[in-house]
C-alpha cells in the first residue's frame, strides 16, 4: 500500500513591529495554532515570518494570527 505524502506549501509574510525575541515568539506562537502549519520560522531582522503547511492558509487566516499576537501583519512576500 501506498502512501501520498501531503503536498507541503511554503508561505512568506512581513511581520511589522518586532522589537524583541518575545515579539518573535509571540508571533511564531500565534502562526503555529493555525491548522495546518508545520513549522513557523520569524526572523527579527528582517521582519519576516515563513511558513511551512500542509495546506494552503489564506490572508485572512495569517492576518488574524499576527494580529491577535500583537504585531501588524505586512502581506505576502
Amino acid at each position: 500500500m501506498l502512501f501520498k505524502k501531503k503536498e507541503e506549501t511554503t508561505i512568506m509574510i512581513k511581520v511589522q513591529g518586532m522589537m524583541c525575541m518575545n515579539c518573535v515568539k509571540h508571533v511564531t506562537e500565534g502562526l503555529e495554532k493555525l491548522k495546518g502549519v508545520k513549522s513557523v520560522d520569524v526572523n527579527l531582522k528582517d521582519g519576516t515570518a515563513t511558513i511551512v503547511a500542509t495546506r494552503p492558509i489564506y490572508d485572512e487566516e495569517l492576518k488574524n494570527a499576527v494580529m491577535d499576537s500583537g504585531y501588524k501583519y505586512g502581506g505576502r512576500i
